[in-house]
């Protein structure tokens, strides 16, 4: 969904649903999200050798989760409507600013669940988000607050459940209005055909949950098309 972004009588950027989606609406009423989901299986290998190469040179501590935010941050902005929400219509999307993409990050902290947010993500490089996130991360963990965060406001939500465990795959239910969640499960080394040849590579496979309400699913898989060409293309795109 590439169209120009209107604003409303309030400032807010927002996306005018186009007619083709109001039988999903007027069918379904609309009450809540109608959750779909796409899956891409991202090659992490050369993604992770970038990571402690750049660690090593920069002596930054560099995670999963920077080289994450940092490649949706950038795939997002051809892809707006997915850091949005609808909010007081349902024929309308509200958007954040294109020029400052906010992304959410829900991190564990013992049984509880702490949410953190990344502002202007799109505007930072790989090394200033990683220092943010980790003093962020590290700060919350200490002392266990729940940063002041604006929820009912539009953001992109990157879950990173393979953190947890060895994850392959999952599905989750959508709610509070937003349009999408992106899902990060485990990397795991898996023999992949490259050139014609069986090699070992680490894989891992991201989930897009998405409201069919608000789009099209050429949306949502194009975002995974240009979110795996950054991840698997670092050095090009996560400078």
């Amino acid at each position: 969904m590439r169209r120009v972004l209107e604003k409303d009588e309030k400032g807010r950027y927002y996306y005018q649903l186009d007619e083709a989606l109001w039988p999903l609406l007027t069918n379904f009423h609309g009450e809540s999200a109608y959750s779909c989901s796409v899956e891409t299986e991202i090659d992490m290998t050369d993604a992770d050798s970038f990571r402690k190469e750049l660690e090593k040179s920069s002596g930054v501590h560099i995670t999963l989760n920077s080289l994450i935010v940092k490649g949706a941050a950038n795939a997002l902005e051809n892809f707006i409507i997915l850091a949005g929400r609808r909010v007081d219509r349902l024929d309308r999307i509200i958007c954040p600013n294109p020029n400052e993409l906010p992304i959410g990050i829900p991190i564990q902290v013992e049984d509880t669940i702490r949410g953190i947010v990344v502002e202007k993500a799109n505007q930072k490089s790989l090394l200033d988000l990683s220092r943010e996130l980790n003093e962020i991360i590290r700060r919350t963990k200490e002392t266990g607050e729940q940063p002041q965060i604006q929820w009912d406001k539009p953001i992109f939500v990157v879950s990173n459940i393979g953190n947890i465990g060895g994850v392959k795959s999952g599905f989750g239910q959508m709610g509070g209005g937003i349009n999408s969640t992106l899902a990060i499960c485990s990397i795991i080394k898996k023999p992949v055909v490259r050139n014609d040849e069986i090699v070992i590579r680490k894989m891992m496979n991201a989930i897009l949950l998405w409201d069919h309400f608000a789009m099209m699913a050429n949306t949502p898989i194009e975002f995974l098309s240009q979110l795996k060409k950054r991840l698997e293309e670092p050095s090009t795109y996560l400078v």
